[in-house]
């Protein structure tokens, strides 16, 4: 029985594969042909590496050049490996490259685990995501073997440029020089500028990389690059400008740490920690003698994390971004929660939360658990390890092998559920089943943009919950697809006189299903216009109404133009003339016609304005008034918006013709 057979959750299957490679990497460390001559590793110190590699953070009790043998580091580099890419990644490789057919579970296990979710191109993504890490990586240490070889010889040169590409790559942070780390490059530009790139291009995420292959690459298409690889860019963009002029302010005097460098080389410094900082875990300077404002700096940054689908850890950016934006949208009183012309659906803010709020948790939990543990430590330093381990960083200020066995103990498991939990959350979230009765509480209340429902369902089925959104004229415009295995064409017709958008049997590909919904999304954004057209086009009270939304559009423009004067005419005055709450009401508006509230009453303003000036018995002055908008200048620069001239030159292009 293989593991992709077993009837476990996603998040179990995550789980269980890290337990499995720790057990097994643990045991291949403790043999003695990976013991160096000098080793004085115990199992406990072989157990917590393990943990550490797999985990991808980088702390260690035993450094790995005095404990291991070449073999050793040979299966450090292994682990560092499948820790890096996931096991549940390798898994899938192997799956796929085995032509198996992998069911939805499974699938959404791989998509958790690698942050894709999509599926189209899933297959292609997956074998990207290893040849990319592949090349990379060669890349990486072909440049540190022009610093290493001349440093250690051609042999161990090659060998250590390899396991540093390998463990930077990955966000690791281990090396095989000893306990200081890359303290004795501290100063050095191509050793700093290509464990720099590695890290950063491990912590953007293999979708980052997939989108770039796929739109620039091969197409060119800069323009068309998804969504969240422009944010992730632009995000990680500003958390290095800032962490490295953070830095610098913090630093500058201090003769510790960079006080005592040449502004370029403190400038390079800065750079390389704010970047390990992000789950790297590599120390060019000692944290010891950091400012401890500088260490609260680097807490927030490994909390922070790198993007989703890569190999950082932490809470990742975009889920903080989330979080920033949705409270932005509270404290507004904003309807919806937006940024760059996209809406973030309930979802991703749900798993944002969910991720940062669990994060917080064990956070304060495990610094309570190592303060007793390890309380002649301090506090600062406390904070920092714990914060290293749970967010995968790996940096320290020399605590970890002076903790005492239960406070390493704390950190292995801070380490492991720094990997595996925000990965075991999220794959729940996405996967938790929720009944017909939940479904149709969810649609009632947030107004997704579409619903895809399997008909046999317990409780209510997908005909039921059909009928009562098509009925309820606060949620009628919903486009719904139903899918049910009754291929008969009593049953198709059955489905859609409930009022479906579309009915699909099965079993049905995932690329069918993507090309029927992005159909039906076309078709209602063509009906918007449409409904615009008649905003623009049409005399507001001539326009004919037959269906649901039809007939919640006329009870609004009979509201309209009975106001149209009303200058101090609000949205919240429409709201509690509709009857609906202002969340449900803005979307229903906004999914009709395309237009917010505010930009709704402002294109019925002109339009009524522009009937009055047609009928030739008003001036502009007067007309400005009539409909509501006392700002005259005001007035006109929205007119000319909509019609290309000003009132008034629209008032005499009318007496010409």
């Amino acid at each position: 029985m293989s593991f992709l057979s077993i009837k476990l959750t996603p998040s179990q299957r995550i789980m269980f594969s890290f337990l499995f490679v720790i057990l097994v990497g643990s045991i291949l460390l403790s043999l003695p042909i990976s013991q160096a001559d000098s080793s004085v590793a115990t199992y406990w110190d072989h157990l917590f590496t393990a943990v550490s590699m797999v985990c991808v953070t980088g702390l260690f009790t035993q450094a790995v050049s005095e404990t291991y043998s070449i073999f050793g580091q040979i299966i450090c580099i292994l682990l560092i490996q499948v820790g890096g890419l996931s096991l549940i990644g390798f898994i899938g490789l192997f799956a796929l490259r085995g032509g198996r057919k992998m069911d939805f579970m499974n699938m959404a296990t791989l998509q958790e685990a690698l942050s894709r979710s999509d599926t189209k191109y899933f297959r292609s993504f997956i074998k990207s995501a290893f040849a990319f890490t592949l090349a990379i990586e060669s890349l990486g240490a072909l440049i540190l073997t022009f610093q290493f070889v001349p440093d250690f010889g051609w042999q161990q040169g090659i060998f250590n440029s390899i396991f540093i590409a390998v463990s930077a790559f990955c966000n690791a942070g281990f090396d095989n020089f000893g306990a200081t780390s890359i303290v004795r490059y501290v100063d050095n530009p191509l050793v700093n500028l290509t464990l720099a790139a590695l890290i950063i291009m491990g912590g953007l995420g293999f979708s980052v990389w997939f989108d770039f292959q796929t739109q620039i690459l091969s197409r060119r298409h800069f323009k068309k690059l998804r969504f969240h690889t422009k944010v992730v860019l632009a995000i990680t963009a500003i958390i290095l400008s800032a962490g490295t002029l953070l830095t610098l302010i913090t630093e500058w005097k201090n003769p510790d740490t960079i006080g005592n460098l040449p502004f370029w080389e403190k400038l390079l410094v800065s750079f390389f920690q704010t970047v390990t900082m992000r789950t790297a875990g590599f120390a060019s300077i000692d944290f010891t003698k950091a400012e401890p404002v500088t260490l609260l700096i680097y807490i927030f940054q490994m909390m922070l994390g790198g993007a989703p689908g890569g190999t950082a850890g932490g809470i990742k950016i975009t889920a903080f971004l989330t979080i920033i934006l949705y409270a932005r949208s509270e404290i507004l009183g904003l309807p919806n929660t937006n940024f760059m012309s996209h809406t973030i659906d309930i979802l991703t803010i749900r798993k944002a939360f969910a991720t940062f709020s669990v994060f917080l948790m064990v956070f304060l939990a495990g610094l309570f658990a190592i303060a007793v543990t390890d309380a002649d430590k301090p506090l600062i330093f406390l904070m920092f390890e714990v914060m290293s381990a749970l967010a995968t960083v790996g940096v320290t200020a020399n605590l970890t092998p002076t903790l005492s066995m239960a406070g390493q103990a704390i950190i292995m498991a801070l380490m492991f559920f720094g990997r595996i939990g925000p990965l075991s959350i999220l794959a729940n979230l996405s996967n938790r089943k929720i009944s017909k009765k939940e479904g149709l509480k969810y649609a009632q209340q947030y107004i997704p943009d579409l619903i895809i429902s399997d008909v046999m369902m317990p409780e209510m089925d997908g005909l039921e919950l059909c009928s009562n959104i098509k009925k309820d004229i606060r949620y009628s415009h919903i486009p719904i697809i139903l899918l049910t295995a009754k291929a008969s064409e009593e049953h198709q017709l059955e489905g859609l006189e409930t009022g479906a958008d579309d009915y699909i049997t099965k079993p049905f590909s995932p690329v069918l299903l993507e090309a029927r919904v992005e159909n039906i999304l076309e078709q209602r954004k063509r009906l918007q216009d449409r409904y615009r057209r008649h905003l623009l086009e049409l005399e507001p009270t001539k326009v004919e109404m037959a269906s649901q939304d039809e007939i919640f559009l006329a009870k609004l423009l009979n509201f309209m133009e009975n106001n149209i004067d009303n200058s101090e005419l609000t949205v919240e005055d429409m709201v509690s003339e509709m009857a609906y709450g202002r969340t449900v009401f803005f979307n229903k508006l906004k999914g009709l016609t395309g237009l917010a509230p505010i930009e709704f009453i402002r294109e019925l303003r002109i339009k009524r304005a522009a009937q009055l000036l047609k009928s030739g018995e008003y001036n502009v002055s007067q007309v400005t008034y009539m409909v509501g908008m006392s700002d005259s200048r005001y007035f006109s620069k929205c007119f000319k918006k909509v019609y290309g001239m000003t009132p008034s030159e629209y008032k005499k292009s009318l007496e010409h013709s």
